[in-house]
């Protein structure tokens, strides 16, 4: 199990007056890593499932904003390598990760027809989002459990709008900080 903040940013084509927006993350891990010898980091794949809160906001004018938070399953399937001593290591993670939209929520204050753009209050068209993902961070093991802290990017290589929301691309670069809790499963 896994859970921390989220930071998320869309690069808009043509370009917005945006920020950043803050969210949450949980989801649970699956791993297998081996050591093929002893001079050699554990290597091994990492598969998860996370709901992930991502958006942005517009800056309109210095009293209005728009914000959008979007609400997806996140399914990344991650080449997972450890390196360092037998209680803590060092982790890295990268691979492919895929996303469906769940749900999507905006908010504004009345603004005039000029100020308005073409997704205001409209839904996502494309709910899919396909990316790259790559973590580091540090895993320590106890006799309780196995504790983990990584910090994440994932690069969204496609676009959530269409041009006919007046967008030619809308990709999402999104950050993570998580903190997990694993249980070994070993066979007796």
């Amino acid at each position: 199990m896994k859970g921390g903040s989220s930071a998320s940013w869309f690069s808009f084509d043509p370009s917005q007056n945006q920020g950043w927006a803050t969210g949450y993350t949980a989801g649970l891990i699956l791993k297998h890593a081996v050591r093929v010898n002893e001079n050699e980091p554990m290597m091994g794949v990492q598969v998860e499932l996370n709901w992930v809160q991502r958006g942005w906001s517009d800056k309109i004018d210095s009293t209005t904003k728009y914000t959008r938070r979007l609400h997806y399953l996140e399914l990344p399937f991650m080449t997972h390598a450890m390196w360092g001593h037998k209680n803590t290591k060092i982790i890295a993670n990268l691979g492919p990760s895929i996303s469906y939209l769940v749900s999507s929520r905006d908010s504004i204050q009345s603004i005039s027809d000029l100020e308005h753009n073409s997704y205001y209050q409209k839904e996502i068209e494309k709910p899919w989002l396909a990316g790259l993902a790559l973590g580091v961070g540090l895993q320590r093991t106890t006799a309780i459990g196995t504790f983990q802290l990584e910090a994440r990017i994932t690069q969204s290589l496609n676009s959530i709008m269409t041009k006919r929301q007046q967008v030619l691309s809308a990709s999402n670069t999104n950050i993570t900080v998580t903190a997990a809790y694993l249980l070994e499963l070993r066979p007796k």
